[in-house]
């Protein structure tokens, strides 16, 4: 959690607030200053997700990332301070050249009103599009316009030049000061103190640029617009480009050399949950530490944003000071000095402020903390400032200059760390934005006051007033924007005119998501006015709830309870012992009884009269098995290569959605199992968790595929894509082309019209995918959009099947599937085109893996199709009716009863190796009539190949 204003509560270790890893429960915040820092805009979700981040920071710790932030971020405070400074140096020559100057004041005038708007625009805007845009335009806006400015003709562009100048860097600090807070780990967060540092130093650059310029290329002191040519006068423009082309150089460092991802707490903020981790990840790697955060850690939580706060009154006492102080001591003490020793003082001046915010940074640490040093500074800051208007000398003035810059230095530095110490993330940059807003104004002041008064110690009286009389407080959140809804309320929106829904908390207006919902305007309807949550999840994956962010109205009171929906989720306890049975079909019997309707609907559903379905486990039967004997069968390997990654079994588990309404683990806890078989896992595209989740927990050694239909709307398939790209341990893609629209299925069909639904789960899954793809086109565009191996899954004839090999290498194997006999009925099995293409193609078993899919419901069917020439062999539903049966240990028991099955089987018929298989082990003259016997159809048909990619 970033630190809390509360001095007890900077020193407290994060605790306890990280999801489970094994079992995805959540520990909850018990803390009431963990809650009053957050705020009552912020869910109990985002708080743990951030408790999270700032765990794992800490986990990666202090490294060579932070310390180039700690650079780079220090250019925005030195570029901020380059025109705070900059234009109060080069007011007195301007005065002396530019004739239709009313009071030259006026330019900080325009200046501090573009930093009031700059702070306040930036702020809120990185709030909104996040902190990097801001970090990298603020600087570059700022470092273009401050070279303009050297070219001004009179004193009106000039002034509208630093308003420009003034809006830019205004978010400078604020931006950055955020930015290093939520990259830097707690035990080095005094830092952020230090960062002021920075400041110093570009003031005394400021000095020292000033000194060379304006004592050499300069009039005279008591020139006047009538006498003072510009040729004469170039120190000023010479400041502005000088100035200026270091901020370039920041500005193409910042940009070009150093990377800087967003912020992992304002992802979070926007449900950004992958590019939060993928964040954090990234400065772990750059620090050459573990990867400390997965998806997976954070799937139970959602995210939430929305506060606007204020703090940081009083700092305004410090521009009005330091900004008017170059041009007060050019003109205080010019009888018996000159601009050589002004500059030179004020060189010195800078140099000393620099030790402030140093010794802040660890002052800050003792027992009187943050609060006490503010207070104590403050005081002391404010007598100097008193006493300083009395100096009547250059050497006192001198002396009194660099006791109040240290001083105030030192304050400052603690007062601009605070602020955004004081706000949670999504929120961070509003508050600290209107903190600097407010900051600004001082400088707004000095600029009226001067213009009022001309060069007097009214300003000097103003700043000491101000720090004395403001002091820090430990009000900075106010309430949020984001209204708590009642049950009763809620209940009230059940209708077609307008339909809330209640997802994790937070309550929906989906109203006008009525008409375009896939399953219809009944789906969504069915639980108007309600809690959908639990059914929400089955189906869909939490990535879903950000593209419902537009209809969010807000959150559900934190101890209302609404109606849950009252479809009965399980009909009977889950207390069946699956040690206990014995085959896959007491296993899908045993499933039966415990799964929900809408679950067993979906996983029993094939398309019509479900032949196909039937068939596909019947074509095995038909293949009988020819045993050797006088055989060592003492031992039997079934560890077996698919696209060069070795696995202990040839069974796979195929791409399967919806695994959650069969039980809570879900894809994951199939993947689980897998990983103690050493089984291969391909994760549905539909499936109902994220394969970030999926993989989370997966060993190093094991291996997924990842299944894609291809969407209408092409973007979400290439973003889809591109997470998949970033996870090593999905090691291909499976494109299924044998379901471009959905089957009839009507037991599916049959259980939604019972609930008064408009759609199945088959077609509410199905809606939005392409029905148009083609051999060429899409797998051109496909190998655009990742470099993993292809497999193509669903052909089912050997037509297709010498089709997909003359796209090798980009396809790696082929699936022979007819979709669990789900799309179309009658369509043949898998073994069938297995036997087809042995038949009309044979080589292509040299040329490519084949693997099949559909029917297999012993370990005696898998032997066959690897007899036949299937180098792997995939199961669907009975990894699915295990995991309804027992969870993780009912998937392992599918795996292990077809593991010893095969084991049993191949010692029986006197192999010990999956290699050792071959056709001479199955005798299929039954099943042979039944394949396909027209003229083979294998040549270069223009018609269906357009040639290699």
């Amino acid at each position: 959690m970033d630190k809390i204003r509360s001095e007890e509560k900077f020193n407290q270790p994060v605790r306890d607030v990280y999801p489970d890893e094994c079992a995805g429960t959540i520990i909850t915040l018990d803390d009431s200053k963990v809650g009053q820092f957050y705020g009552s805009s912020t869910t109990q979700a985002y708080r743990l997700k951030s408790e999270l981040v700032g765990k794992c920071i800490e986990e990666v710790g202090m490294g060579k990332f932070q310390w180039k932030l700690f650079v780079v971020t220090g250019f925005g405070w030195i570029v901020d301070n380059f025109a705070s400074q900059g234009i109060g140096s080069i007011q007195p020559p301007i005065k002396q050249e530019f004739s239709d100057i009313v009071q030259v004041s006026y330019s900080s005038v325009a200046y501090y009103i573009g930093l009031i708007l700059g702070a306040s625009f930036w702020g809120i805007s990185s709030d909104l599009i996040g902190r990097r845009p801001a970090f990298n335009c603020t600087l570059l806006i700022a470092s273009i316009f401050l070279c303009a400015a050297a070219g001004s003709m009179n004193f009106v562009a000039f002034s509208a030049l630093w308003a420009v100048i003034g809006t830019a860097a205004g978010g400078n600090v604020p931006i950055d000061s955020m930015i290093f807070l939520e990259f830097v780990p707690g035990s080095h967060q005094y830092l952020l103190t230090a960062l002021s540092a920075w400041w110093n130093l570009s003031q005394l650059i400021v000095s020292l640029v000033s000194w060379v310029f304006l004592a050499n290329f300069n009039c005279p002191t008591d020139a006047t617009p009538a006498t003072c040519s510009r040729h004469e006068n170039m120190g000023w423009r010479y400041i502005m480009l000088t100035l200026g082309g270091i901020a370039f150089v920041f500005t193409f460092i910042r940009i070009f050399v150093f990377k800087l991802p967003e912020t992992p707490r304002y992802l979070l903020s926007q449900g950004r949950d992958q590019d939060a981790v993928d964040a954090v990840n990234y400065t772990a790697r750059q620090n050459g530490m573990p990867e400390p955060l997965t998806i997976g850690m954070l799937r139970e939580i959602d995210a939430r944003l929305g506060i606007v706060s204020s703090e940081g009154g009083e700092r305004i006492g410090y521009p009005l000071y330091f900004n008017f102080l170059p041009s007060y001591l050019e003109t205080k003490f010019t009888q018996n000095s000159s601009l050589y020793l002004t500059y030179r003082n004020y060189c010195i001046t800078s140099a000393v402020g620099t030790v402030g915010p140093l010794s802040a940074a660890i002052m800050i640490n003792t027992r009187l903390g943050r609060r006490y040093m503010m207070g104590i500074s403050a005081i002391v800051t404010a007598v100097f400032l008193f006493a300083y208007v009395a100096v009547d000398n250059s050497a006192s003035s001198l002396a009194f200059s660099c006791i109040t810059s240290l001083l105030a230095n030192f304050e400052y530095a603690i007062m601009y760390a605070f602020t955004p110490e004081s706000f949670p993330a999504p929120h961070r940059g509003t508050g600290t934005g209107t903190a600097a807003a407010l900051l600004r104004l001082g400088g707004l002041v000095a600029s009226l006051i001067s213009s009022q008064t001309g060069f007097t110690s009214a300003p000097i009286y103003a700043s000491a007033a101000m720090s004395y009389g403001i002091h820090p407080t430990a009000n900075s959140t106010m309430a949020g924007i984001s209204k708590v809804f009642t049950t009763v309320e809620v209940a009230q929106h059940n209708e077609v005119n307008s339909c809330w829904v209640v997802l994790h908390g937070k309550v929906y207006d989906v109203t006008n998501l009525l008409a375009s919902h896939p399953g219809g305007a009944q789906a969504i309807l069915r639980f108007g006015g309600r809690d959908a949550t639990e059914d929400f999840d089955l189906i869909h994956p939490p990535e879903t709830l950000q593209g419902l962010q537009s209809a969010l109205v807000g959150l559900l009171e934190s101890d209302g309870k609404v109606a849950p929906n009252p479809q009965e989720t399980t009909r009977a306890s889950n207390n069946v012992d699956v040690k206990k049975l014995l085959n896959l079909d007491e296993i899908e019997q045993a499933a039966t009884k415990i799964v929900s309707k809408k679950a067993w609907a979906y996983y029993y559903s094939a398309a019509d009269d479900k032949i196909s379905k039937r068939f596909n486990t019947e074509a095995y039967r038909s293949i009988l098995l020819r045993p050797r004997v006088f055989v060592d069968c003492r031992k039997c390997d079934l560890e077996t290569n698919l696209l060069g990654y070795k696995v202990d079994l040839p069974l796979y588990v195929s791409p399967t959605a919806m695994a959650r309404l069969g039980h809570p683990a879900g894809e994951a806890g199939i993947a689980e199992a897998c990983r103690a078989f050493g089984a291969l896992q391909i994760i549905a595209n539909n499936s109902s968790i994220s394969p970030e989740q999926v993989v989370a927990n997966a060993s190093p050694t094991q291996v997924f595929g990842w299944q894609l239909y291809v969407q209408l709307d092409r973007g979400a398939s290439e973003a889809m894509l591109a997470r998949v790209n970033k996870l090593d341990a999905i090691k291909f893609i499976v494109l299924t082309i044998d379901a471009p629209v959905s089957g009839n299925r009507e037991d599916d069909e049959r259980v939604n019209l019972q609930e008064n639904t408009a759609g199945s789960v088959s077609l509410q899954l199905f809606a939005g995918t392409d029905p148009s793809l083609t051999w060429h086109e899409t797998l051109e565009w496909l190998s655009r959009h990742t470099k993993k191996p292809i497999i193509l899954k669903g052909l089912q004839t050997h037509e297709d099947v010498a089709i997909a090999v003359r796209y090798s290498p980009l396809v790696k194997a082929v699936v022979l599937s007819n979709h669990g006999g789900r799309s179309l009925d009658t369509a043949q099995p898998a073994v069938h085109t297995l036997l087809e293409v042995h038949k009309y193609c044979p080589h292509i078993f040299k040329k490519m893996e084949v693997w099949v899919d559909g029917g297999v419901r012993r370990g005696t069917d898998a032997v066959k199709a690897l007899c036949l020439g299937a180098k792997a062999v995939g199961i669907g539903r009975p990894a699915l009716w295990g995991l309804g049966a027992g969870g993780v240990q009912g998937v392992e028991r599918t795996l292990q009863i077809l593991s010893n099955e095969m084991k049993t089987c191949m010692r029986l018929l006197g192999a010990t190796a999956i290699n050792d298989l071959g056709p001479h082990y199955v005798n299929t003259s039954m099943i042979e009539q039944q394949i396909y016997r027209g003229p083979p159809n294998t040549g270069d048909d223009p018609l269906i190949f357009k040639g290699r990619l």
